[in-house]
Order: structure tokens, then C-alpha cells, then sequence
């Protein structure tokens, strides 16, 4: 748009220009004269119109000028009349198209009055079809004019009374003091204003604080829209906020006011609407936490804002478990209980969110060091070791918690993945809480990329079970073995379970896992029973794999198709993995028990068993846990918890495995005790298949090696003795 000093300057440069045109008009004969004078007229006025902004306010100061002019010229130079009045009326006639109907019709008269004179007058040829022209056209203009007129009428009417219909109000503001000129419609209604007191207002101070910077124009906005479509809040008569939605069309009135016309209707209900919705898009519904999305936003306003600050994801330790033994009402009930215990745990400038299932998040403003968080972890550590009670039971559940601080040039994203990646170290090496550093990267790395990996794997036989040898701590003989799964990777090598079993077990391809190692193991048995030795085999077997009602029917049928007697397998499982046996483990435990399979505890010691647990389904045997076997010489402690192992499993009619046997004095010690069996690298290391069958093909050497070992310990424990 043009400015209005710019139109000045091009106002006065086209009448100079069309004065001129008059001057050389005159030079020419009649027929041309008449031509010229008649187009330059129109073309001229057509261009002074078309740079206005508001044309019948415009045309009608060009009126003025050009009679102005025109007078002028015949003052200087009376003998010019003719070719003056011609080229004035032939001005005219165009200007007469845009004027206001009575204007245009005067200016239209005095047009066909000139252009006739100036012939008479002059006595110039073709006088009659200039004048004729002029009365054709501006006839022709001003019926079209008139009809067009009438017909915009009838539409504003028409539009007005949908208005009203509608329950809006028609406006016409001017934008410079705020004040309405016209109104039309029930505003008294609408904002609870009189219609008198609406139009004395000034509606810039009604508009809310935090809405008239986007809301308002003013007369000298730049490159202002000529159509408004707002929404904001208006303070109605009684001190409430209303929303209003405007519609505009911004003009320059006849008096050179910035000016809009539109109208303006109640849009409170639809925005509180979605104003609600808005909210509950950020809100977990369970919790009534922020969510996802809500926390995703925080971290990206934090992060703009240059904030420091640490991020904790937080993720409950098996509660996938808890929940599908107590079902979802009591786990909706835990996460209830878990959100009220963080909120008390977070300070009061720190911001709380639950992702989703059982992980939460908490934002730890100003946090650069692991110093700033330290209270935050402690309050999180002790208030979930605090039990809570669900359907009359008390359970005790763990989180394991990631952390990641801001660093420079880290985005939302990365902020995400490395607490994320913090977390699942922290759940997979059993500890409360991990920091986020760079060598964790290359973990997460290749945990994704077994992850990926694993089905594949499984089909290709590159997961197979290795088998370590079990010895009778009296006779050095081999009983049997425990089968520990290995995954050689092309990448990475040779892979011990705890580089890859937690993939799996999150894995929806445990069963499958679980159902190959139990063929490998069976298939052991089978080929050592053709080689004419009666040993068992231990494989472990996850929880999860234990609540499928169809794991007992399938390990019978393996065991029935390779010809082995059911009395040969033992299935393991973790202490952890009885803390809370589910109804479906216990029955598949008591099938496989009564169905001639072994049932073996692991890890025993460690966890939070009792005798009670015990006595939930019935095991066969009980493996001391190597951190106790590890010191069973020099701590009496130690000592003592096993001395207590060994004789609660004689007690019960369990075998006792001691596990992490390294060194002879161990084993010889453990002899003494009376425990019956041991596994561990001083009689083996974990060997493939092929290596265990030709072990087991010369058992007799192993078991001359194993009682050496024995007695080389009771040697070292004499000379121990004799020393001190």
C-alpha cells in the first residue's frame, strides 16, 4: 500500500501531466484533438483511482483539483476554454462512476454540459459524439450503479438479520480513540453493557491484558490486513471475562478515519471447551499428573530458555508382575499411591509427570550435579521401600531411577534417551539409580542392537546352551550340570546371559527362548544316557514363562519325545521370581513336580524368601548363592548363613548346590559342612556341548581331578590352621 505521501506526490504528478496533455491537445486538429483529450481524461482518472485507498472519498478531492485546474488554465489562457471543457468533461464522466449516487449525478451533468459547450463554443467537429458518448456512458454507469446499490442493500439487510438471528452484534469501531460510530444488535445481551454505554466505551480497555497485544490494531500499524479474524477475552458489565470472536474488514472512512466494520459473537462456551480439552490432552487421568505430552513441552520450554536443570525417569521394579497377579484394579491402585508418595518427595519448584504404565518422570530445577538430586533420590528410595498394602497384602516394590542433566547444545530428545538409556542400567545391574554418562552410550547401542538381533538368533541356533558340571564334594563324582545360555554374536563375540537375558525376557520372544534352551538341555540327557551316565540337567526358566498354562504340557511333551525320564531336568528359578508366586506358577510348578521334575530355587539367600514361600509349592533343592561361598572361609558370617542353608535343606529333604566354587579351600570347606554338591570354575568353566559330552565320556578322570582339588584345599586349610 501506498503511503499517503507517496499518493500526494502521484496525485500532483498525474494533474501536472494531464494539464500538459491539455496543451498539446491544442495543437493538434479537431478529430485527434477529441480522441486524445477523451482517452488521456479517462486513463488518467482510471489510474488516480486505482492507487487511492478508499476511492469515493479520493475521487471526490480529485474533482475539486480538476475543476480547480481547470479554471486556472482558462483564467491564464481564456482562448483554451474549448479544449479545457473537453478534457473536463470526459474526466468527469470516469470520476462520475465512483462518486455517491447525488454526487455522481451533478458531476455527471456538468460533464455533459462541458464537453457540449466546448464544441458550440469552439465550433469543433464531432462535438456531438463526444457529448453523446458522455451521456451513454455515465447513463449506462449510473443505472448499473444504482442497480448494484440496491442489491448490496438488500444483502446487508439480509446479512444483519442473520447477525441478529445468530445472537451477534454488527460494529463499526473507529480504530484511533476505540469508540463504536454505529452498532446493530442485542449487545446488552451479549456483554451485559447498554447499548449507550457500549458505544461511550472505549473498547481497548475492556480487552484482557494478555490478548490486546495480538487483538488490537492501530491507525498506524503496518501493512495492517484489510480482513480481522480475532478471539479474545472481554470483560463484561459484571466483572466476568468473556471470550468474543471479531470479524473485521479495515477501511478508511469518507473523513480519512482508520476504521472497522464487521461484527462480534460469545465464543466463551467453545473455547472453554477446548481449553478443557486442552488441558486433559496434558493430563494423565489415573494420576491427574502431567503426562507425556505435557512433560515434553516443560522440557522443550526449559531447554529454550537455557534452564539447567535434571531429568529422572523413574520405573517400577516388576510391577508388569505384581499387576497381572493382583490384576489392574489393584495396580491402578499401587500407581495411585506411588504418584502421591512422589509428589511429596519432589520440592516445591520441581515438576512431577507420569509417562505411561508403570514410569514417571520428575524435572529437578537448577540440578547441574548429582549432589543437587542426592536428597531427591534418598526421598524416592525411602518412600518406595515403604510397603503398600493392596487386596490385604503388604508388597514392597523398588524403582529404579535414570538421570540425565542439561548440556550444552542437548535437545529435547537426546535429554529423553539418555535418562531412558540411565534407567535400564540402573533396573538391569539391580541398583536404586544411575547418572547418565558417556560410556553408557555404547551399552545402549548394543542393547538395541540385540534386541533387534534376538529372534533371529534363536532361529540360526546362535543362543545354545553351555553346560557347567556339577560334582559330589564326597566322591568327586559328576552328577550333572547346569545349562547357561550363550549367544555368539558375530560382532560382539561370545555373550554371557547377563549381556543379553533381560532383552530377552522383555522380549516377546522369551517363550521361544526358554523352549530352545529346555531342547538343548533335554537333548544333553539324552545323549548322555546313551552314553551310559545318569545325569540331570538344570535349566533356567523366567516367571513369565511359568504363568503360560501351556509351559507344563510342552516340557512333558519334549521329554516324552526324546525318550528322557522327567526325573533327569530340573527347572530353576530365582528366589526373586518367588517373592510373590502367582496363582498360574504355582500350578505349573506343582504339574512339573508331580510329573517327576526337578524344582530348584537359585540365588538362595539373596532375596526376600521366607519358609512360608516355601511351603507355597513344593522345590527339590537349594542353590547357595556365590557371594556367600565367596567368603565361607574367612567370615564367620558367612559361614554361619550357609552352615544354616545346608541344614534347613537336610531338614526338608531338599539337595544343596553350592554355586561359584573357585577356589579348593572352598570346596573342601563346604565338604565339611556337609553340602553335598558344588558347581564353579575350580572344577569347570561352562563348556559347549560337544566339549560336556566328551567330559562325561571320561567322568572318570573328572572325578579323580575333582576329589584332587578337594584334598588340595583340605591341605591349604590344615596349613591355614597350623599357621595360625
Amino acid at each position: 500500500m501506498a503511503s499517503r505521501h507517496g499518493l500526494q506526490w502521484m496525485r500532483a504528478v498525474t494533474l501536472l501531466a494531464s494539464a500538459g496533455l491539455v496543451l498539446v491537445a491544442s495543437n493538434f486538429d479537431d478529430k485527434v484533438r477529441v480522441a486524445v483529450l477523451l482517452v488521456a481524461g479517462a486513463v488518467v482518472q482510471f489510474l488516480l483511482v486505482r492507487i487511492a485507498r478508499d476511492r469515493s472519498n479520493v475521487t471526490t478531492r480529485i474533482v475539486v483539483c480538476d475543476v480547480t485546474l481547470a479554471s486556472l488554465i482558462m483564467a491564464i489562457q481564456p482562448e483554451l476554454w474549448p479544449a479545457v471543457a473537453l478534457w473536463l468533461g470526459s474526466v468527469l464522466t470516469w470520476q462520475a462512476i465512483v462518486l455517491p449516487q447525488r454526487t455522481s449525478v451533478a458531476v455527471s451533468a456538468y460533464a455533459v454540459v462541458a464537453t457540449a459547450s466546448a464544441g458550440l463554443t469552439a465550433d469543433l467537429p464531432y462535438w456531438w459524439l463526444a457529448a453523446s458518448t458522455q451521456v451513454f456512458v455515465i447513463g449506462a454507469f449510473t443505472m448499473f450503479g444504482w442497480e448494484m446499490r440496491r442489491e448490496l442493500a438488500e444483502n446487508e439487510d439480509d446479512l444483519l438479520a442473520a447477525i441478529r438471528a445468530a445472537g451477534a452484534v454488527a460494529s463499526y469501531i473507529d480504530v484511533e480513540t476505540g469508540r463504536v460510530l454505529h452498532l446493530e444488535g442485542d449487545v446488552e445481551r451479549l456483554t451485559g453493557y447498554t447499548h449507550a454505554e457500549w458505544l461511550r466505551l472505549d473498547h481497548r480497555t475492556l480487552i484482557h491484558p494478555d490478548d490486546v497485544g495480538g487483538y488490537w490494531i492501530t491507525q498506524d500499524t503496518p501493512a495492517a490486513p484489510r480482513l480481522l479474524d480475532r478471539t479474545g477475552r472481554f470483560l463484561r458489565a459484571d466483572g466476568s471475562w468473556m471470550w468474543l470472536r471479531d470479524i473485521a474488514r479495515v477501511s478508511t472512512d469518507r473523513r480519512g478515519r482508520t476504521v472497522m466494520r464487521g461484527f462480534f459473537f460469545d465464543v466463551t462456551e467453545s473455547q472453554e471447551h477446548s481449553r478443557a480439552l486442552a488441558r486433559t490432552a496434558r493430563l494423565d487421568v489415573l494420576t491427574e499428573l502431567p503426562n507425556r505430552l505435557a512433560l515434553i513441552e516443560q522440557l522443550s520450554s526449559l531447554i529454550a530458555a537455557g534452564t539447567h536443570f535434571a531429568l529422572l525417569l523413574i520405573d517400577l521394579d516388576r510391577f508388569k508382575e505384581v499387576n497381572d497377579t493382583l490384576g489392574h484394579e489393584a495396580g491402578d491402585l499401587i500407581l495411585n499411591v506411588v504418584a502421591d508418595r512422589l509428589r511429596s518427595a519432589i520440592g516445591p519448584n520441581d515438576h512431577l509427570a507420569r509417562l505411561g504404565g508403570d514410569e514417571f518422570a520428575i524435572i529437578v530445577h537448577g540440578a547441574t550435579g548429582e549432589e543437587d538430586i542426592a536428597a531427591v533420590l534418598e526421598r524416592i528410595v525411602s518412600e518406595a521401600s515403604r510397603p503398600i498394602g493392596a487386596f490385604g497384602i503388604q508388597l514392597a516394590l523398588s524403582m529404579s531411577t535414570g538421570v540425565a542433566f542439561t548440556a550444552a547444545g542437548a535437545d529435547r530428545a537426546t535429554l529423553l534417551r539418555h535418562a531412558d538409556i540411565a534407567m535400564y542400567e540402573a533396573k538391569r545391574s539391580g541398583g536404586t539409580h544411575r547418572v547418565f554418562d558417556d560410556s553408557l552410550e555404547h551399552t545402549s547401542t548394543m542393547q538395541l542392537s540385540l534386541s533387534a538381533a534376538l529372534t533371529d538368533a534363536l532361529a540360526d541356533g546362535d543362543i545354545r546352551l553351555y553346560f557347567q558340571p556339577k560334582f559330589d564334594l564326597r566322591s568327586g563324582a559328576l552328577v550333572g550340570a547346569e545349562g547357561l545360555a550363550r549367544w555368539d554374536h558375530p560382532e560382539f563375540g561370545l555373550l554371557a546371559p547377563d549381556a543379553f537375558l533381560d532383552i530377552a525376557l522383555m522380549s516377546e520372544s522369551i517363550g521361544d527362548f526358554t523352549m530352545k534352551m529346555l531342547g538343548q538341555g533335554i537333548e544333553m540327557i539324552r545323549r548322555s544316557t546313551e552314553l551310559g551316565y545318569a545325569i540331570s540337567v538344570a535349566v533356567n526358566v523366567a516367571m513369565r514363562t511359568l504363568r503360560d498354562v501351556g509351559f507344563a504340557p510342552a516340557v512333558f511333551a519334549m521329554l516324552g519325545a526324546a525318550g528322557v525320564p522327567p526325573h533327569r531336568l530340573t527347572i530353576e528359578v530365582t528366589e526373586s521370581d518367588v517373592l510373590e508366586p502367582s496363582a498360574e506358577m504355582i500350578a505349573a510348578l506343582e504339574q512339573l513336580n508331580r510329573g517327576g521334575v526337578g524344582i530348584s530355587v537359585d540365588d538362595f539367600g539373596t532375596g526376600h524368601s521366607s519358609l512360608a514361600r516355601l511351603k507355597a509349592f513344593r522345590v527339590t533343592e537349594l542353590k547357595i548363592d556365590r557371594s556367600f561361598v565367596a567368603q565361607v572361609v574367612h567370615h564367620p558370617r558367612d559361614r554361619h548363613i550357609v552352615r544354616s542353608i545346608i541344614g534347613l535343606a537336610n531338614g526338608l529333604g531338599y539337595q544343596v548346590v553350592a554355586e561359584g566354587v573357585e577356589r579348593p579351600d572352598q570346596a573342601f570347606m563346604l565338604a565339611s559342612m556337609g553340602c553335598p554338591t558344588a558347581q564353579g570354575y575350580l572344577f569347570s568353566k561352562p563348556l559347549p556341548a560337544d566339549d560336556f559330552v566328551e567330559l562325561v565320556s571320561d567322568s572318570a578322570t573328572a572325578a579323580t581331578e575333582a576329589k584332587q582339588a578337594i584334598a588340595a584345599g583340605a591341605t591349604a586349610s590344615a596349613g591355614a590352621a597350623a599357621t595360625a
